[in-house]
């Protein structure tokens, strides 16, 4: 009986639980083999996924520089989509910090008697409301802006992939 030792190559990757399926589907491609999933805790966004390669692997070389660049265009995505919250968020802190401004302008003048300061009530209500408002609207724009980039990225991901393939079978 010749039992042979078989080397493998283990690699854990964590992804954010809305990639899994794409880390899943992609990642075979590169000689992984999926072992198991560490769900995401409580009030986490990653998850960890554990795979195995034969350490024997043909054109090990190719397949990794290949992985590299999956890797690269899924970071690219990932950047894509958190700059929409980035910007949606930074414009309503802005428009938010600027009517609390006006608010505590008001109030400081209206302790010093001048009774016409009540007019920076005004904008100074309307930017703080309008604050949420405007974070919707700039992330539903930033959405629609990468769209497109995203699309290419994910068109790119799965060129990769085919790739990858071919090198591995």
């Amino acid at each position: 009986m010749s039992e042979q030792l078989i080397h493998f190559q283990y690699c854990n990757v964590n992804v954010k639980q809305r990639y899994k399926w794409l880390y899943l589907d992609y990642y075979p491609c590169f000689g992984w083999e999926w072992l198991e999933t560490v769900p995401a805790k409580a009030g986490q966004s990653y998850t960890q996924l554990t795979f195995r390669r034969k350490y024997t692997l043909q054109r090990h070389t190719d397949l990794q520089r290949a992985q590299n660049k999956f890797d690269s265009c899924m970071d690219e995505i990932d950047n894509l989509e958190t700059s929409t919250g980035f910007a949606a968020t930074t414009s309503a802190l802005v428009l938010g910090i600027i009517g609390i401004f006006f608010i505590i302008g008001t109030i400081l003048m209206m302790i010093k008697g001048w009774d016409s300061a009540m007019l920076l009530l005004i904008p100074g209500s309307v930017a703080f409301l309008a604050a949420y408002p405007v974070y919707l609207i700039v992330k539903r724009n930033k959405e629609k802006q990468i769209v497109p980039f995203v699309s290419k990225r994910m068109d790119r991901l799965y060129e990769i992939s085919l790739s990858a393939e071919k090198l591995n079978n």
